[in-house]
């Protein structure tokens, strides 16, 4: 799903997708982000709650996004090793 940013206005818009209940705030000045959307079992999601929780991180989008950040990381380092 893409939601569009309307003219802004204000240093602060917020637009609301009532077909999917979901909302995005744009702030000015700030990337704007895209929203992605997907399933895993509840064993996994477990986990990450676990883990999430063991290290402090207030919600699963931070947390999620805190270890794909890592992995990328992890893989670029691994790639510029590889001979």
């Amino acid at each position: 799903m893409t939601i569009d940013r309307p003219q802004a206005k204000n240093k602060v818009d917020v637009v609301f997708d009532e077909t999917t209940n979901t909302g995005v705030i744009y702030v000015d000045g700030v990337d704007s982000s895209k929203t992605v959307t997907f399933k895993i079992s509840s064993d996994l999601l477990e986990k990450v709650d676990e883990d999430a929780r063991r290290r402090s991180v207030q919600n699963r989008s931070d947390y999620l996004r805190h270890v794909i950040q890592y992995y990328i990381k992890v893989i670029k380092s691994q790639n510029s090793k590889s001979p």
